[in-house]
């Protein structure tokens, strides 16, 4: 796929130079020295000052950062600061975190892959750019296709809405944003996937191997596209006990996922899901979505024994690097089934994301990052966390409406102002690796 065969967003990638302080008023004195400088030292380019100024002390209580494209821009946004003028791309946090910021990494199911997504970061960043090949490699190794050639091929051929593409294309998005993260300084305390996301989550938590876990997502998705047209999905905006009202005496639909205190999943065959669609009323939300497979549903069950053979020879490691949630039993993860039984388990039961996402805020974690190709599952979260009396912060990393880098960017800003000791510097040296326009879808 070439540049100009992508419905693309021109995004200049910035540079982002932060300033610390223990007040506001010391904040805007640095500032007003930083002018100083510049106008005493016209020879200093914007590449100097993010060497000078990316090691600044971090545990100040006052922070700020700021996007700049040029010296120019940089000057031009430091007199706006000093002006206590708003400017979204400057980014200010007067207010420490009361807690210590706990980071649970999320990672998203089946739906939120878009045609193009990755080209921007696979052609910008070395580290993301890393996994994506060594998922290449060990896809056209086991099962004889392209990773790359399906994921940036041109629009009007492309096949990233079959899941047998999806799955582990979606994995491979999910651990190159994940290596990207950490490579800028943010670690997860803790991770979670929903549905098919509990692959990255497992490797991420060192129970898989990266092979293991790619290779779930392809033979996974290999099989469930066999039983693409057999059935569909249906959200609506109700709670999980309301709804089985709707379900009684009904073997044909279930409950796929139970998403947050008032939105449920059903999937099961298409004649029947329509009675129920009919019968909910009308003031309350309620949309088909957009997929051929009846993911988590009683179709699965034809290919229980092809997934089992294909699963068989899975381990799983001695002990998790971090903690470890499971969607499929809503709380803390367990090595107490074999890794087929789980992994069919995760293909065929409900997904209990509200359940999980409760023991997660039980357990501390304040900070939710959403890793995937698109937010699909920060309004579930946003809805889980207002019923409590804690701050939270849900941050993406992408959103399908807006030039890729431009998401990871506002969120990178957000996590440094909250406190998190993001390396800067590696960041800033990222973009002087290569040419720093991004265009993406």
């Amino acid at each position: 796929m070439t540049n100009s065969s992508l419905d693309k967003k021109s995004y200049k990638i910035k540079n982002l130079i932060p300033i610390t302080a223990r007040s506001k008023e010391l904040l805007i004195g640095i500032a007003k020295q930083h002018i100083q400088m510049m106008d005493s030292n016209k020879e200093l380019s914007l590449q100097d000052l993010c060497n000078l100024y990316s090691d600044t002390p971090q545990e100040q209580s006052v922070r700020c950062i700021i996007k700049a494209s040029s010296t120019e821009d940089y000057k031009e946004k430091l007199n706006t600061l000093i002006l206590d003028n708003n400017h979204k791309e400057i980014f200010i946090s007067t207010n420490n975190p009361t807690k210590p910021i706990k980071i649970v990494f999320v990672y998203s199911g089946m739906g939120p892959q878009w045609w193009g997504m990755g080209w921007g970061l696979y052609h910008h960043f070395d580290v993301f750019k890393k996994v994506i090949n060594q998922c290449d490699e060990l896809i056209q190794k086991h099962a004889g296709w392209s990773l790359l050639n399906e994921m940036f091929r041109a629009e009007d051929t492309n096949n990233m809405s079959q899941t047998w593409l999806a799955q582990p294309a979606n994995f491979a998005i999910q651990t190159g944003l994940t290596e990207l993260w950490k490579h800028w300084g943010v670690v997860p305390d803790g991770v979670v996937g929903h549905s098919i996301g509990e692959t990255t989550a497992f490797h991420v938590a060192g129970v898989h191997t990266f092979e293991q876990a790619l290779m779930i997502n392809v033979q996974r998705g290999k099989l469930q596209h066999t039983l693409e047209g057999e059935g569909k999905m249906l959200a609506i905006g109700i709670n999980s006990n309301n709804i089985e009202n709707y379900l009684k005496d009904n073997d044909q639909v279930r409950i796929a996922a139970i998403n947050s205190c008032d939105s449920v999943t059903l999937v099961g065959d298409e004649v029947e899901l329509n009675k129920i669609h009919e019968a909910i009323p009308y003031d309350i939300f309620k949309k088909y979505l957009n997929v051929s497979i009846p993911y988590h549903g009683h179709r699965m069950q034809k290919i229980k024994d092809a997934l089992e053979y294909e699963l068989n020879d899975l381990s799983f490691g001695n002990e998790c690097d971090i903690n470890l949630y499971s969607s499929v039993s809503g709380k803390r993860w367990n090595k107490n089934i074999s890794p087929v039984q789980y992994w069919w388990n995760n293909t065929f039961e409900q997904v209990n994301f509200k359940s999980v996402i409760e023991e997660i805020i039980k357990c501390g974690y304040n900070t939710f990052i959403e890793i995937g190709p698109h937010k699909a599952l920060l309004p579930s979260i946003k809805e889980i966390t207002k019923h409590t009396d804690e701050r939270y912060i849900i941050l993406p990393s992408l959103n399908r409406d807006e030039a890729e880098f431009e998401t990871i960017q506002k969120s990178l800003c957000t996590l440094f102002c909250l406190g998190v000791d993001v390396n800067l510097k590696k960041y800033n040296q990222d973009l002087y690796k290569k040419d720093s326009i991004l265009q993406t879808k």
